[in-house]
């Protein structure tokens, strides 16, 4: 998705699942084309240009467990 031209996203504040689905965006991308992870300094960067992004414990939580999924997906293939 993505390639036909930008995509946008928000919900209500703008911050919360809003933050989950860009810090998804970044970290799956950087994972797949650098095999780099670090959910942390990207939600800290997101932050710096939107305050509040990833807004609960959970939505953090989530973008680690949707990570790991990620990357496990690449399991399947290494066999």
């Amino acid at each position: 998705f993505g390639q036909d031209g930008p995509i946008s996203v928000h919900c209500s504040a703008g911050v919360g699942r809003t933050g989950v689905f860009i810090t998804l965006s970044i970290v799956l991308e950087r994972m797949r084309y650098e095999g780099v992870v670090d959910i942390f300094q990207t939600v800290k960067m997101l932050r710096t240009q939107r305050p509040a992004m990833v807004q609960t414990e959970d939505q953090y939580q989530f973008c680690y467990r949707a990570a790991l999924e990620y990357l496990g997906s690449f399991d399947h293939y290494a066999t």
